[in-house]
């Protein structure tokens, strides 16, 4: 598969061997972001320890003027913030108040950059 930014943009069918596949056409990226080729098997094979084979390359990252809008993942940050920020309210062991205090800030910034980029809910 080839995946745009997360979402699956081309499939390819591999046939033989099912070890390699060669593209010979140009491929249109409509936005800026970053792509990976993903390959998996559906069952254990005798050649791989694994039960699940995969496999992914690192991503290639497409440039463009305009970053594209992601509010669903940004609005999944938000979320894993708002946990990250209520587990350090809740732990002990500060050095001291203003090492806490720093500490909640930080967090709460990074939160806010995240709740900026998701934009308003259901928007």
């Amino acid at each position: 598969e080839l995946v745009q930014n997360g979402k699956v943009i081309r499939n390819f069918d591999l046939n033989g061997d099912r070890q390699r596949y060669d593209l010979t056409e140009t491929i249109e990226f409509k936005e800026a972001g970053w792509v990976v080729l993903r390959a998996w098997n559906d069952r254990a094979h005798p050649d791989l320890l694994d039960l699940y084979p995969y496999a992914t390359t690192s991503p290639i990252y497409i440039d463009s003027p305009a970053a594209p809008t992601a509010p669903a993942d940004a609005a999944y940050f938000v979320a894993w913030m708002d946990r990250v920020i209520e587990a350090a309210e809740a732990r002990g062991g500060w050095n001291d108040d203003a090492e806490r205090i720093t500490t909640l800030e930080y967090l709460n910034v990074a939160r806010e950059k995240y709740h900026a980029l998701a934009g308003p809910p259901g928007g």
